[in-house]
């Protein structure tokens, strides 16, 4: 008997994952994975809070900052390499007119991800890497949803490649579409009542391409939609924040630094305690005293009261000195996180950000994060590039379909590099304008064309991308001296020598 839906996304989830990240949750944002947790009801629930925010200020600044070099705002997140077949298809004729074609493909595929508060949903993807290591993005059209665990359950292979994925959705009846309530027998339902959608993504080899078939489940019964994507173009995208070989979910950054959140949370809630404390002022009556102390307590500032200031101390709990010691502890704790979370990074905000610090900044977190960037870029950037492509070109997306020419991107911080380039250009030009004319005016042996291929190979810059070839340059001369012969018939006659 065939599994349902259900079955596969309880047999696929990890409980004792789950179970760990309510923990991670609750040290940083508690509302990204409650522990308490009921599918569209979460903003009515109550939710569990920390005694420090410390997580929730590093999750909060580490997100967009991912998210800035990830995906920019003024540069495309990918670059599509141009292979023959691609300059071919766009050549407009002119020279090099088809880099701007690709340029401007690139572009406005990248500006696709912001459009319907896609933004929004980047940092919601991030929050939840940070914290659970997994989440989940669907394209819908334009629009980018985010998942968490909660609401999916996967099957990866050793190499980590999505086998199976299984996505719950909890849907009031009234807000499921027609069509798909006709397909549903058995059990009537009031509008108001809650039944569970099942989308199962699975890996399939169709005729030696890979391919993700999308099959759903409504209340238990098969609802016959049925659809087949090719490998890039599946819209379901599971992301990780770090994976290891042989598992099924990644982990996450608060995961690594598990210990100290640990600590972090427990001292804080001892110290919140032992600060209510030292507040409390109890005064502490002498046996016997002759004061009274029914008049003292109803006394009003200033009234008199007939006693002896003997018979009344006051008593507070707590040290000063050791709630010092405590906060100083703490700060330790902070300033080791806020290093991991790149708190003190040096990423400027606003627009006007330059190029080489993106990519410098790029390095830094990919370091600083252990290669999680990189993870990221692999699981979400070629995706989304071609999904976004598509979108803005479905033409150019069916060509590569149907095996016309292969599409070659670089994404992430590799794609970077086209843009480094310009920096580097600028800084050579620098260096050769301050170079050349002061040795071309020492000797005459010096060459300054020598001396310009040695600062482009410092600067490991691809001259041919600037450098007229050796038949551009003969033209070139051709079509100034016809110019020339144009300008003073006389001088050309003198340099022929003909009369």
């Amino acid at each position: 008997m065939q599994s349902t839906y259900e079955s596969l996304f309880s047999t696929y989830q990890d409980t004792r994952l789950l179970k760990k990240l309510e923990n991670y949750s609750l040290w940083t944002i508690p509302s990204i994975f409650p522990e308490k947790f009921e599918h569209g009801k979460t903003g009515n629930m109550e939710i569990q809070h920390d005694y420090q925010s410390v997580g929730a200020t590093l999750v909060n600044n580490l997100a967009p900052k991912l998210a800035k070099l990830l995906f920019p705002f003024k540069q495309p997140f990918f670059h599509i390499e141009p292979t023959d077949k691609i300059k071919g298809l766009i050549d407009t004729g002119q020279n090099d007119e088809w880099r701007n074609d690709l340029v401007n493909l690139e572009n406005s595929a990248s500006k696709q991800l912001f459009l319907n508060s896609g933004y929004a949903a980047l940092l919601e993807t991030l929050k939840y890497l940070i914290i659970t290591g997994n989440a989940l993005m669907i394209r819908e059209g334009t629009t980018t949803v985010v998942y968490g665990l909660r609401n999916f359950s996967v099957l990866r292979d050793n190499s980590g490649k999505v086998l199976d994925l299984i996505i719950k959705e909890s849907k009031a009846w009234g807000t499921v579409p027609v069509e798909l309530r006709g397909k549903t027998t058995g059990k009537q339902y009031k509008d108001e009542d809650s039944v569970d959608l099942y989308t199962r993504v699975q890996r399939k080899d169709i005729n030696g391409t890979v391919n993700y078939v999308v099959t759903q489940q409504l209340a238990g019964v098969d609802v016959n939609v049925t659809e087949t994507y090719p490998e890039n173009l599946c819209p379901y995208i599971p992301v990780v924040w770090s994976l290891r070989a042989g598992d099924s979910y990644g982990r996450g950054l608060v995961e690594e630094l598990a210990g100290d959140f640990a600590k972090l949370s427990d001292v804080s809630l001892a110290l919140a305690k032992y600060e209510l404390e030292t507040l409390r002022l109890i005064p502490l009556v002498k046996p016997g005293a002759t004061t009274d102390i029914d008049e003292l307590a109803k006394a009003d500032t200033g009234e008199p009261v007939q006693g002896n200031p003997a018979d009344i101390q006051p008593y507070e709990g707590g040290q000063f000195a050791k709630i010092q010691q405590i906060l100083a502890d703490l700060d330790v704790i902070t300033e080791r996180l806020a290093k991991a979370f790149m708190y003190r990074g040096n990423t400027r905000q606003g627009e006007r950000v330059t190029a080489t610090e993106v990519e410098l900044n790029a390095n830094e977190a990919d370091e600083a994060l252990g290669g999680a960037i990189s993870t990221i870029s692999a699981h979400t950037h070629i995706r989304l590039a071609y999904l976004t492509l598509m979108e803005v070109s479905p033409a150019f997306i069916t060509a590569v379909i149907a095996n016309e020419f292969s599409l070659d991107i670089t994404a992430g911080v590799a794609s970077l590099g086209r843009n480094s380039d310009v920096q580097a250009l600028i800084q050579a030009a620098q260096v050769i304008g301050g170079v050349v004319p002061v040795l071309t005016q020492l000797s005459q042996r010096i060459d300054p064309e020598r001396i310009i291929d040695m600062v482009f190979r410092s600067y490991n810059l691809d001259t041919s991308l600037v450098m007229r070839t050796p038949e551009e340059l003969n033209q070139l001369n051709e079509m100034q001296q016809q110019v020339v012969n144009q300008a003073d018939p006389l001088a050309a006659v003198q340099a022929t020598g003909e009369l």
